[in-house]
């Protein structure tokens, strides 16, 4: 899966992040103690490109996480999966601070999501078990 999601990726969006990074002031500040040869636990800047645990970092911007939830949970490609996977899914690639509580909140925002998930409330308990 890490496979075709990488590929899926798009330059356009890679310049998307890169510009995020611009707008973020603990990001730039990541950015230019890495460059300045300091060391900064968890980061790596490598190829004009900075990663956190392997992860490429996605700076402060909604639309630019909304973009890639989007992708990841209601194109084709995501499925409409719950929280967990697509979370999983996005954290393979990228980190943002709040990335789980953004995932969580989009997915209960999802029209297709809340039109077809099933109402377990409205059974009995004995039902569900």
């Amino acid at each position: 899966m890490l496979a075709i999601s990488t590929s899926l990726v798009h330059a356009t969006l890679l310049e998307d992040i890169k510009q995020s990074w611009e707008n973020d002031s603990s990001v730039q500040e990541i950015i230019n103690k890495l460059k300045n040869g300091e060391t900064v636990p968890k980061y790596t800047y490598s190829q004009s490109l900075l990663y956190r645990n392997g992860r490429l970092v996605v700076g402060e911007g909604a639309g630019l996480h909304i973009q890639i939830m989007q992708f990841f949970h209601a194109s084709s490609m995501g499925g409409h999966y719950g929280v967990a996977v697509t979370t999983k899914r996005i954290a393979c690639l990228f980190w943002w601070k709040g990335l789980s509580k953004e995932v969580r909140n989009f997915i209960r925002e999802c029209q297709v999501c809340q039109r077809y998930k099933a109402n377990l409330s409205a059974l009995p308990l004995e039902a569900i078990l």
